[in-house]
C-alpha cells in the first residue's frame, strides 16, 4: 500500500527540523522587520516579466480575483500584502530556488514563506472551473514533474522510467494550447493507461457527456470509441495518411507541456516539497498556462509547432459514428492530398 500523503510531513523544506525548534527556543532573536521590495513599482516591465514570467497587467488581473483570499483580517506585525504574497509565489515557480532563498528576496523568513506558497495555491486553484474545463475535443499525454525522493518504504513508485522521483501527470489541452484538464496524483512509476482508466474523465466521456468529442492519444493509451490512438502497422495510403495526421496533431500536446514547463521551471527542477503541495502546485501553474494565453502573454522561447501547422482531426466531427477511428480513415482514404 501507498502510504498517504501526510506520511511525507517530515520531508517537506518548510517544517523547521528538531535542532531548528531548539535553536529557536533558547536563542530567540527579537522580532525584526526587513524591508519588502515594491516589485511592481522597483522593477521595469522586462525585468518584471523575466523574474515572475507575466507582465504586470496580467499579474494585477490576476490578483483582483483572488486578492479577497489573501488579505489577512487585520494589520497586526506588518503583516504581508496580497500582491506581495501572490509575487512571492510566481517568483519561487519562475525559480524553483529554495524557500530560504525567495524569503530573503521578499524580507521575510522562509516558514512564511512556504505558508504563503500554500495559501496562494489555494487561491489559484479556486479558479480551476473557471480556466480549466472540457470543450469537445482534446488531446492526451502524460507527462513526468521531476520531485526529490519523498522517502520512505514506497519512495520507488515515485521512480518514474527515466530514473528519477516524479509525479505522472495526465493532462489534456485543446488546439489553443490550453489545459482542458490535468491529473496531478500519481506517482512517477504508474503507467499512463493505468491513470486514464481511474480517471474522472474517462467516465465523463463513457456516460457520452461529450456526445460526438474526441480524444486524441498517444499509442500508449488504449483504443476507444472516443479515444483516437495511432495505427501500429498501417497499410493502406489512408492509414498512413491518418498516422500522419495524428502526429502532427498531439505536437500541440507536445507543445502545450513544452510551454507550461519553460514558465514554470519549478517543473522540471526536482520540487523539495511534500506531494500534497507538488501536486498544489502542478495544477495551480496549470491554471496560471491557461491565464498566460488568455491574457495574450509573450510565449517562452519554445521550438515547436505553434500548434497550427495541422489540426484536421478537430475538424473531423461530421465523420465519427461508432467506429471512430475506421471512420477518420475512410476519410483520410477518400480525401484528396
Amino acid at each position: 500500500m501507498l502510504k498517504t500523503m501526510g506520511d511525507y510531513d517530515d520531508l517537506d523544506e518548510e517544517v523547521y527540523d528538531e535542532e531548528e525548534e531548539l535553536y529557536h527556543m533558547y536563542f530567540r532573536q527579537p522580532n525584526t522587520i526587513k524591508p519588502r521590495m515594491d516589485n511592481l513599482e522597483n522593477w521595469s516591465d522586462a525585468e518584471f516579466y523575466e523574474k515572475f514570467r507575466f507582465t504586470k497587467h496580467t499579474v494585477v488581473g490576476l490578483l483582483e480575483q483572488i486578492k479577497n483570499k489573501l488579505i489577512h483580517k487585520t494589520n497586526k506585525n506588518n503583516p504581508v500584502t496580497p500582491v506581495q504574497q501572490l509575487l512571492i509565489t510566481l517568483g519561487f515557480f519562475a525559480s524553483g530556488s529554495f524557500y530560504i532563498t525567495i524569503g530573503d528576496f521578499a524580507g521575510i523568513h522562509k516558514t512564511t514563506t512556504g505558508k504563503i506558497i500554500h495559501r496562494v495555491c489555494d487561491a489559484i486553484s479556486s479558479l480551476l472551473d473557471q480556466y480549466v474545463y472540457m470543450p469537445s475535443n482534446t488531446i492526451l499525454d502524460c507527462t513526468h514533474v521531476k520531485i526529490q525522493s519523498p522517502g520512505g518504504e514506497d519512495a520507488d513508485y515515485y521512480r518514474c522510467r527515466n530514473g528519477y522521483f516524479a509525479i505522472n501527470v495526465q493532462a489534456m489541452c485543446n488546439a489553443s494550447l490550453k489545459f482542458v484538464d490535468i491529473v496531478a496524483r500519481w506517482p512517477g512509476s504508474t503507467h499512463a493507461s493505468t491513470i486514464f482508466e481511474n480517471s474522472f474523465v474517462k467516465s465523463r466521456f463513457e456516460n457520452k457527456e461529450f456526445k460526438d468529442g474526441l480524444v486524441l492519444g498517444g499509442g500508449c493509451f488504449p483504443l476507444r470509441n472516443y479515444l483516437i490512438t495511432p495505427i501500429r502497422n498501417p497499410q493502406t495510403e489512408g492509414e498512413h495518411r491518418f498516422n500522419e495526421s495524428h502526429m502532427k496533431t498531439r505536437r500541440i500536446m507536445e507543445k502545450c507541456l513544452r510551454l507550461w514547463k519553460k514558465r514554470f521551471p519549478i517543473l522540471t527542477t526536482g520540487m523539495r516539497c511534500k506531494v500534497p503541495l507538488v501536486q498544489k502546485i502542478i495544477v495551480t501553474t496549470a491554471i496560471l498556462h491557461n491565464i498566460s494565453i488568455d491574457c495574450n502573454e509573450t510565449e517562452p522561447d519554445v521550438d515547436g509547432s505553434s500548434g497550427e501547422e495541422n489540426d484536421i482531426l478537430f475538424n473531423c466531427n461530421e465523420v465519427v459514428h461508432q467506429d471512430a477511428r475506421n471512420d477518420l480513415i475512410k476519410y483520410f482514404s477518400n480525401s484528396t492530398n
